[in-house]
């Protein structure tokens, strides 16, 4: 069942708050209480099939970097490396910048505050912290500025992203605009990321920029700008989604093909379009058909011309759900 009305429906938009709704009202227009309810409730679906998205990408990502970067600095600082070639504590011999530096010695460190220099100590751990418990730990955030180092991009990109377009050209990586892309394309997950998970309408999107990394000095054309109607909000999305499931694909192509065949995704597919909006603006449930109906081609032929989202029972046991294709 998507979002059944709530029984209390005024106490439940008072819960919301008034000024969280705002948006929705000022941008949807909803008729009702009960319309307004609903396209509440399909972001709320459909930023958490994005988290789960994002999640997928991220989990793949420090996976393969993790590796990457352990054969690198295996091959490269042989002695100073603790760990094995498949996995070591790279990020201790490799120059990360002093924030991203902050955030391993916030897993491999002890902190104190030193009073006199008022500023804060990281003892190492008495018991060292293993490479995989530390990455585990990293964020979204980490990976990106680890494209700002120098290193030999040409040899890394390809085994980092060994789906990509141009993944066996290394001549393509010595350029690092080129790896700005990447940077900006790993920025775009983190700031997506960031909005579901701080319960932000998913659908409220600003300016998108061209898909290159900042830098001191360069203007970055707009371009999307910010969505001023539904259509615009639906094009949006899938293009996010559309990045979101390319950077996995370039990643992982066996994980894109698992979230590919996933219900999640054809359940995203739906949202991110008008009459995914309007079933959750209508309140509308799944409706329940059983499975023997659908072996009469009647039967079959109606759920199709409907194109609703409908609950699949057999023997009084829910067995699957439809959701019809954008």
């Amino acid at each position: 069942m998507y979002n059944p009305t709530p029984s209390q429906i005024a106490a439940s938009l008072d819960a919301i708050s008034s000024a969280r709704l705002s948006s929705y009202t000022n941008f949807f227009r909803p008729a009702t209480q009960e319309e307004l309810y609903g396209i509440y409730c399909w972001n709320e679906v459909l930023s958490s099939n994005f988290m789960r998205l994002t999640g997928l990408v991220e989990v793949a990502l420090r996976n393969r970097l993790h590796l990457v970067m352990s054969r690198y600095a295996k091959a490269n600082f042989p002695t100073r490396v603790t760990g094995s070639a498949d996995s070591n504590d790279w990020y201790s011999v490799l120059p990360l910048g002093s924030k991203s530096l902050d955030k391993v010695k916030d897993i491999t460190h002890d902190k104190s505050w030193n009073h006199a220099t008022r500023s804060r100590v990281h003892t190492p751990k008495a018991i060292p912290v293993s490479p995989n418990t530390v990455v585990s730990s990293m964020t979204l955030g980490f990976w990106a500025p680890l494209m700002d180092l120098s290193l030999p991009w040409d040899t890394l990109m390809p085994q980092i992203i060994p789906n990509h377009k141009y993944a066996s050209n290394a001549a393509h990586w010595k350029n690092q605009q080129h790896v700005g892309r990447i940077y900006a394309r790993l920025e775009t997950l983190r700031s997506l990321r960031n909005r579901v998970a701080h319960f932000e309408p998913l659908w409220k999107l600003s300016d998108i920029l061209e898909e290159k990394k900042q830098a001191k000095g360069i203007v970055l054309s707009v371009e999307h700008p910010a969505p001023t109607t539904e259509a615009e909000v639906f094009q949006r999305l899938n293009m996010l989604y559309q990045r979101a499931t390319q950077m996995l694909y370039w990643i992982s192509s066996e994980r894109a093909q698992d979230q590919q065949r996933a219900e999640f995704h054809q359940k995203t597919l739906f949202l991110m379009s008008a009459e995914g909006l309007d079933c959750f603006r209508r309140c509308h449930a799944h409706d329940s058909v059983r499975l023997s109906s659908l072996t009469k081609s009647w039967g079959m032929k109606l759920i199709m011309k409907d194109r609703k989202p409908i609950q699949i029972e057999h023997e009084k046991k829910v067995i699957g759900y439809f959701y019809p294709t954008p």
